[in-house]
Formats: C-alpha cells, sequence, structure tokens
C-alpha cells in the first residue's frame, strides 16, 4: 500500500504540473497564486525526495504490510 500511494502521489503531481506548465504562475496570477504553486512545488520536491528513501530504509514496514494485507484477505 505505501508504494501504491507514492505512485499514486507521484502520478497526481505529474497531471498537475502538467496542466499547470510546471507550477507557473501565469502572468495575471496574484501573489497568493504564486505561493500556493509554490508550495506545490516545494511538496512535490519533497515528495520525491521522500519515496526513495523511505522504500530504501523501511523495507520491514513494506514487508509488515504486505503480510498484514495477507492476513486480512
Amino acid at each position: 500500500m505505501m508504494m501504491e500511494d507514492h505512485v499514486a502521489e507521484g502520478e497526481r503531481f505529474e497531471r498537475m504540473g502538467a496542466v499547470s506548465d510546471g507550477f507557473t504562475t501565469p502572468a495575471d496570477g496574484c501573489a497568493t497564486y504564486s505561493a500556493a504553486f509554490q508550495m506545490l512545488k516545494d511538496f512535490e520536491t519533497d515528495l520525491h525526495r521522500h519515496s526513495p528513501g523511505e522504500q530504501h530504509h523501511v523495507p520491514r514496514a513494506i514487508e509488515m504490510e504486505k503480510r498484514l494485507a495477507h492476513v486480512a484477505n
């Protein structure tokens, strides 16, 4: 589930970046618009840094999640 969540978030941000020209504020965008887009860019950057590290450093959690999913089914 953890890996699926990361993939889903990555895909969601990829789509948002595509429709917003890479989170580029339009010429007529206000300061709030710019700030919101900057926060989205920062979040996406953090997401890409976080996901691989978590998957690399937390293999036990991933394995436990698989076992729990198996038990639940």
